[in-house]
């Protein structure tokens, strides 16, 4: 096997001789690019690269065309966890916190009584939620509790982030696989991965030790990007939807329309003379609305 040289990437595998499929994931420029702009403390930071590794996970193992999102919500000090990953392996997510959150891995603290919420949009077909309580210490073990709840598929997953990269571990019983003996085998394999070996070293480096004794089939890696998705023209779009004379207040107020990406936090500026086309190509009339020009 040779060592895979991408920095963000997923790869597949089989186990040739069990009923078992897993995935490998790593991610270290789109996870930084996920940060950037954000003044998320290290808590927040490590939970969301968690929760990036996860949505990739998923979408990879649920193969669809169109967009996934994995949100979970909760009214402790860590509120809200968002990603949104498509089948083109790209992705983009978001935070909301209390500034006192305490420094600490457990989501039982960070998000007490939260729920977990796995939206699937599909390019055709109908749109699917399911949502489960989140009773566990971990993202992982959370997970977990969904597959084996919602799916009725036995899975491992185990996760790991620092501050250059995030790496992710998946193993999943096949559909209609008769028990879990396989996968409890080689889950105790993939226990034995410390979180200093997953982050330095290579993932094939990483599967040869894990499970050297029992072969695998490695199919081709897909890289993975971070992608906001943002545009001006979406903006525009957004601008549109605000009642007129509240851009009127605005515009007297500060000169300007600002509107900020929650996902990127790129700014898009709007004057006078911008929202007016905005709004003239939405099919308003400024200055029938209130009977003025703005200046």
């Amino acid at each position: 096997m040779n060592d895979n040289t991408q920095s963000d990437f997923i790869q597949r595998f089989l186990f040739e001789g069990h009923s078992v499929r897993g995935q490998w994931i790593s991610l270290s420029t789109s996870v930084n690019e996920l940060m950037s702009g954000h003044n998320y403390p290290d808590a927040v930071k490590k939970q969301l690269k968690f929760a990036a590794l996860a949505a990739n996970l998923l979408t990879e193992t649920l193969k669809f065309e169109g967009r996934l999102t994995l949100q979970t919500q909760s009214g402790g000090d860590l509120k809200l966890l968002l990603i949104q990953a498509n089948h083109q392996h790209e992705f983009r997510g978001v935070a909301r916190f209390n500034s006192a959150i305490e420094n600490s891995d457990d989501l039982k603290i960070l998000m007490p009584g939260a729920q977990m919420a796995l939206t699937i949009e599909p390019k055709n077909g109908k749109r699917y939620q399911g949502i489960v309580p989140m009773h566990q210490h971990s993202l992982a073990e959370n997970l977990e509790d969904y597959f084996q709840q919602s799916e009725q598929l036995p899975t491992r997953i185990w996760l790991f982030a620092n501050n250059e990269k995030a790496v992710g571990l998946m193993l999943q019983s096949m559909p209609g696989a008769s028990d879990v003996a396989d996968l409890d085998h080689l889950a105790q394999l993939a226990a034995t991965l410390s979180e200093d070996e997953a982050l330095s070293l290579a993932s094939d480096t990483i599967l040869h030790r894990l499970f050297h004794q029992d072969p695998l089939r490695l199919f081709p890696s897909t890289a993975i990007k971070y992608s906001c998705g943002c545009s001006r023209e979406k903006s525009s779009t957004s601008l549109s939807l605000v009642p007129k004379e509240e851009l009127h207040e605005i515009l007297r107020e500060e000169g300007k329309v600002e509107l900020t990406c929650e996902f990127c936090q790129t700014q898009y500026v709007y004057d006078s003379i911008d929202v007016e086309q905005v709004l003239a190509n939405s099919g308003h009339d400024m200055n029938q609305s209130t009977g003025k020009t703005v200046q």
